[in-house]
């Protein structure tokens, strides 16, 4: 890592290999689902679904919800 003229961190990251993934408040997601979001939490702790925690908060992504509003399974180990 450095520190360019400007004092911003330059990380060795090539962005193209980091896919850009949209996160959505559980309150939302939940909204979209139709389901309450204690329900939300209920189906993370028994493996139904994944959540993200980033920072102190706690967000569910676009992939995700699509996935449950599908009806699909969850596929382990895959990271889908």
């Amino acid at each position: 890592m450095s520190i360019d003229n400007n004092n911003n961190y330059n990380n060795n990251y090539n962005s193209a290999t980091v896919p850009a993934v949209q996160l959505h408040r559980l309150e939302e997601g939940a909204r979209r689902l139709s389901i309450s979001r204690s329900h939300l939490y209920r189906m993370a702790e028994l493996g139904a679904v994944r959540l993200v925690r980033v920072g102190s908060s706690v967000r569910i992504s676009e992939d995700e919800l699509r996935r449950l509003a599908s009806g699909q399974p969850m596929t382990y180990g895959t990271g889908k």
